[in-house]
């Protein structure tokens, strides 16, 4: 699902997002773009999704200015 989002945004030239706009840059294509699932559960909600994200981007130390992550969407408890 998230993927699928960051292609369209890619496609559709939606430069005001991160993914897209690196990846629109000169000398870039999606042959730069490689993607590797770090963890799954067909259980999982929206909610459930998006705190694993947001663990994740923290991990991977993937917000600004170390990567480009520029807000984590963690819902409210």
């Amino acid at each position: 699902m998230r993927m699928t989002q960051h292609w369209s945004a890619i496609k559709t030239k939606k430069v005001e997002q991160p993914v897209a706009n690196h990846i629109n840059l000169p000398r870039h294509s999606t042959d730069n773009l490689r993607v590797i699932a770090i963890e799954q559960n067909s259980s999982w909600n929206n909610r459930s999704r998006k705190q694993k994200e947001h663990f994740w981007i923290g991990m991977l130390q993937t917000m600004t200015p170390s990567g480009l992550n520029i807000r984590s969407d963690l819902p409210a408890l």
